[in-house]
């Protein structure tokens, strides 16, 4: 098993680029991200592919643990985007788009004239080895997003 873990594939982020927030896409709101990922492990990363979901968030202050939760709740087969291999010390930048549903929209704070709508980009990377057990591994990733309007008079 030491062998396994010593050498197998460890794929993770490196950097990211958030683009801007859409709204008026069809059938919710839509954010551009670039990942790029590396594979720091020394051997390589098979199907690598990544899972993400624009969540709309009415709770400014959302604790880690619902956070986590709604992350739990993700489904596997949500939007996918491929890498066929990642070689070992490779990176690789991975240009996708994270869509909602739109729900929740309506549900923004409120506070001394300003107006936040917020997101959570939750997701994860899966890869496989063909080193042996475990055969397919998982890199997780959280962002939050807020577009804020102010409405304040001076």
């Amino acid at each position: 098993m030491v062998f396994v873990t010593e050498n197998r594939p460890w794929v993770s982020i490196a950097g990211e680029e958030i683009g801007s927030l859409g709204l008026k896409e069809a059938p919710g709101p839509r954010v551009e991200i670039v990942l790029k990922l590396v594979n720091s492990g020394r051997s390589p990363a098979h199907e690598v592919c990544i899972h993400a979901r624009l969540i709309a968030d009415p709770k400014p202050k959302a604790t880690v643990a619902e956070i986590e939760r709604r992350f739990r709740g993700l489904p596997r087969d949500i939007g996918a985007d491929y890498v066929t291999t990642l070689l070992p010390q490779q990176t690789h930048e991975l240009d996708f788009a994270v869509q909602g549903t739109g729900e929740g929209i309506e549900d923004f704070s409120m506070d001394d004239g300003e107006r936040a709508l917020l997101f959570t980009i939750a997701g994860f990377i899966t890869y496989k080895s063909r080193l042996g057990e475990p055969e397919n591994h998982a890199t997780s990733f959280v962002y939050r997003v807020a577009l804020v309007v102010s409405h304040r008079v001076v």
